[in-house]
Parts: structure tokens; C-alpha cells; sequence
């Protein structure tokens, strides 16, 4: 397991995300209830949110950390699809697990 996820609550959004979406963007859309969830600055959680693109060849995965900003990590396939159904625009957000983030990130499914 990778030291870069040790923390925090983990949520994989449901709802695609423009690909061409960056850092701020991305911080404005879930600290503004736009996500099917708001990012409250005062609750001073940990997060990380895993985004896709609509053909599900680009994850982002934003992390929040309350006392140092913020941070995107982008992972492309170039060949295939990440293995993830998403809903739509009503897509609600749900709970993963390190394990699960970790195996998104290495083979594309969870």
C-alpha cells in the first residue's frame, strides 16, 4: 500500500467531470455543493475525491489536507477505460477504501 493515501476519508464521484477541468475549478465545485456534496474549509477533514472524465480515460483525484491547501493528482490511460460506472449528473458520491483507491489507481477498476 502506498503512503501517498494514508489518510482521510476517501469519495468517488459518481457524476463525470469535465476533463479539462483544473485544480481550481475542480476546489470550487466541491466547497460549493455543485459535487452532490459540500466541502466545508471549517470542518478541518482530510479528503481525497476521485473525479473521471465522461469516456473514463482521465481520473483526477483532488486532496485536501485543512492545514496545507490542496492538491491534484491526474492519471491517464491511453489505451482502454477505467473500469467505473458512472451515473450521470445525479450520480451521488460513495465511500471507497484505501485498498479500493489503491487498486483504481494501479489497474483502472476497484
Amino acid at each position: 500500500m502506498s503512503a501517498l493515501f494514508a489518510g482521510g476519508r476517501i469519495l468517488l464521484l459518481k457524476a463525470p467531470v469535465n476533463g479539462h477541468w483544473g485544480i481550481n475549478r475542480l476546489y470550487e465545485r466541491i466547497t460549493s455543493d455543485m459535487m452532490g456534496f459540500k466541502y466545508d474549509d471549517a470542518s478541518r477533514e482530510e479528503l481525497w475525491v476521485v473525479f473521471f472524465n465522461r469516456r473514463l480515460t482521465r481520473m483526477r483525484i483532488m486532496h485536501i489536507q485543512p492545514d496545507r491547501g490542496y492538491s491534484l493528482i491526474i492519471r491517464v490511460i491511453y489505451s482502454g477505460r477505467f473500469r467505473v460506472i458512472l451515473e450521470g449528473a445525479a450520480g451521488k458520491p460513495v465511500n471507497i477504501t484505501r485498498e479500493q483507491l489503491q487498486k483504481l489507481v494501479d489497474t483502472g477498476t476497484y
